[in-house]
């Protein structure tokens, strides 16, 4: 089953790559510079601060707001339904509030699980894999989509843990790749700016097409 959400995740992305990669790229490249820059900042003891606050506003908004915008793009895309660019940024700010919390709760639990050992926060990553998607496609409120997820997640753990595995998998192998690629012997405190940026950006993007992609037809296949 996860093998199948994978292929046809991956052939729907192929067909609709333009669109989707035309809509997002405006986000990915906010996403970047602020991923890079946050990260530059707390580098710096003079500006660890700002760097901090940064990073959460990185974290637990311009991110779970490109989510939302991702995934309600390919749910669209995948089904041939067209909407103008507007109205995904409309749409996406009526979720944005509960996907933060989502965020900070799915945070707190897959840290922990990983904290206590590792098979907990593999677990549970698979567990609140879907949290997202029943806010998004569902409107569901927060506990109802943890609920939901969890639920989901026990029934079809084999798929659920594997999806987890194949997101993290993949975007820690391409963080390693891109790093190799940029930096001499994984030292990237010499990197410019500019291309931390865009190795930032590729990563983000990598991200989200896992998301709004394979995933999304995971969920789809077990929810829907």
């Amino acid at each position: 089953m996860l093998i199948e959400s994978i292929s046809k995740g991956f052939s729907i992305y192929l067909n609709t790559f333009s669109r989707f990669t035309l809509l997002i790229f405006p986000l990915i490249i906010i996403s970047g510079f602020l991923s890079t820059l946050s990260t530059g900042l707390i580098l710096d003891e003079t500006t660890r601060y700002t760097g901090l606050i940064l990073f959460i506003l990185y974290n637990f908004l311009i991110l779970p707001f490109l989510t939302i915008f991702s995934i309600l793009l390919a749910n669209d895309l995948s089904q041939n339904i067209k909407r103008e660019p507007l109205a995904y940024y409309l749409v996406s700010v009526n979720y944005i509030f509960r996907i933060f919390i989502l965020s900070i709760i799915s945070a707190i639990l897959i840290g922990l699980g990983f904290f206590l050992f590792i098979i907990p926060g593999i677990y549970l990553a698979g567990m609140v894999i879907f949290v997202n998607f029943f806010v998004i496609l569902r409107n569901e409120p927060i506990l109802v989509a943890l609920q939901e997820s969890f639920k989901t997640g026990n029934q079809n753990i084999g798929s659920c843990i594997g999806a987890a595995l194949f997101f993290w998998v993949i975007t820690i192998l391409t963080t390693l790749i891109i790093i190799r690629l940029i930096s001499n012997d994984g030292d990237t405190s010499n990197v410019p700016f500019i291309l931390s940026s865009i190795s930032s950006c590729f990563i983000i993007y990598i991200q989200m097409v896992l998301i709004s992609f394979p995933i999304l037809q995971l969920y789809r296949k077990l929810v829907t």
